[in-house]
């Protein structure tokens, strides 16, 4: 006959519970520490293998559990690295490893925590303690604090994008030499060429100048570098010759300008550049819709562009019907769904008293009133709540339970 539970799995632990059916057994664990017996919570764990706890009495098994359990209870003291600094609306809300303006300790601000104006340097709480971080403008080559980022790697020859890093002709935008133009550009003197196609300074190779020579005043054209090659017509920037008569001295040289390709669906943005069936141009661009989207017409709502209308904010339920923007510090997003405006919470924000015009009022990450979510109070006045959780501690173990 298969034996019972009992028989198969003696209790293991003098006074422990089963933590899946301690709710029932509660109220037998009196202490003075704790706001009362229903808020406690046993923590603890037991290896792979090992018997569950006693639920008590002196006769239980005499197996001891691999992991002791703790008793928590709710309680007003603030857990490590964190404070009620003066000023603070709520208890323990100073994070006191990470807050910038109470690093290690209330009042402890990090150079320049209010006062964003150096672009370069910033100083950050990290593990309670200030620390120097730059921006990536600027580095640190020198290793000396006291002058904070000095470096501009953006154009430092020695520190191009990083600190040690020598660009031979010289730095531009954070990278070597010519790389900042694209991986065709080659320095040439103290020249840039990404073309030696086209270029009159540097035609077919570095240093090949090409003599200049004008042409008719209407061709919009001049004799310089094509195909590599010096005594060829080519056309003035912003002109094109899209016809293709140049060579011909009989035709009209570069007809088109620059211009002329900011709304030709024909020649959208260049010679013989074609939007397609349903595209219009727009900017010297082909603006198409996908499915789900609207073409918004300039003429009629001032905006040319393709929208869903019933999720986008800007065009919410018609082209150009912008959804009012949340004042500044309400934690309100503005959204759009199925083409009516409305809002939605900021992450640790919810609206608890239902009034649209203050937005989202609570945070419930730090409100011992809403901990974790609206109405949901931490039973001991006083309790703080951090990180949307009441705040609590191992019970006093010299009182009886």
């Amino acid at each position: 006959m298969k034996s019972s539970w009992s028989t198969r799995r003696p209790w293991t632990k003098r006074g422990a519970v089963v933590l899946g059916v301690f709710a029932l057994f509660a109220p037998l664990l009196a202490s003075t520490s704790c706001a009362t017996p229903d808020d406690a919570v046993i923590v603890g764990a037991f290896e792979k293998g090992s018997n569950p706890p006693a639920l008590g009495g002196d006769d239980a098994g005499s197996t001891e559990a691999s992991v002791p359990s703790t008793v928590m209870c709710d309680t007003t003291e603030c857990p490590a690295g964190r404070a009620t600094c003066p000023g603070d609306r709520f208890p323990c809300t100073a994070d006191l490893m990470h807050d910038d303006f109470n690093c290690g300790a209330c009042g402890n601000a990090c150079p320049g925590a209010d006062d964003p104006s150096d672009y370069n340097t910033k100083w950050t709480c990290v593990d309670g303690q200030c620390k120097m971080q730059c921006t990536g403008l600027a580095g640190d080559c020198n290793g000396i604090v006291d002058d904070g980022c000095e470096t501009a790697l953006q154009n430092d020859r020695y520190n191009c994008g990083a600190c040690g890093n020598v660009c031979l002709v010289g730095c531009a935008y954070g990278t070597c030499d010519c790389a900042y133009l694209g991986p065709n550009a080659k320095p040439c003197g103290n020249d840039c060429v990404v073309d030696f196609l086209a270029n009159d300074s540097h035609c077919g190779a570095c240093g090949v100048q090409c003599p200049y020579e004008d042409l008719n005043p209407e061709w919009n054209a001049y004799v310089g570098c094509s195909g590599g090659a010096c005594g060829q017509r080519k056309c003035w920037s912003g002109f094109a010759d899209c016809n293709g008569d140049l060579q011909s001295d009989d035709g009209d040289g570069c007809e088109s300008a620059d211009w002329d390709f900011i709304a030709d669906p024909n020649n959208c943005g260049g010679c013989g550049i074609t939007c397609g069936a349903g595209e219009r141009c727009h900017e010297s661009k082909c603006v198409g819709c996908k499915a789900g989207e609207v073409l918004c017409n300039p003429e009629t709502s001032g905006v040319l562009g393709c929208f869903v209308l019933t999720s986008d904010p800007e065009h919410c339920g018609g082209c150009g019907n912008a959804c009012p923007v949340s004042p500044p510090g309400t934690h309100a997003l503005t959204t759009c769904s199925d083409g009516v405006c409305g809002f939605q919470c900021e992450g640790g924000y919810r609206d608890c008293d239902g009034d649209r015009g203050n937005g989202c009022e609570t945070n419930i990450r730090l409100d011992p009133d809403h901990c974790g979510g609206c109405g949901q109070r931490c039973p001991l006045a006083g309790q703080a709540c951090v990180e949307g959780q009441c705040v609590k501690a191992a019970c006093n173990p010299e009182v009886p339970r």
